[in-house]
């Protein structure tokens, strides 16, 4: 995948995240502040790319966290 095709996978997860997200937002509660509201993003982002606990995928997913850390991705 190219720097390209990158971009646009993460502007449409999140454009897509985004969507879902505001659709429901007029079910929030009103007294959730920031905290919640951050679950409820992480949740969304977690289920539009869950992580695999198959055992083809470990070796990539610590790969994968270990090019994070490295890299100082966070």
């Amino acid at each position: 995948m190219n720097r390209k095709d990158q971009e646009k996978f993460v502007r449409d997860l999140i454009a897509t995240v985004q969507k879902r997200i505001l659709a429901k937002l007029p079910n929030v509660p009103e007294e959730w502040n920031g905290m919640e509201l951050r679950w409820l993003i992480g949740e969304h982002f977690e289920k539009a790319a869950p992580y695999s606990a198959s055992k083809r995928q470990e070796k990539r997913y610590r790969a994968y966290y270990n090019e994070t850390l490295v890299r100082d991705l966070f």
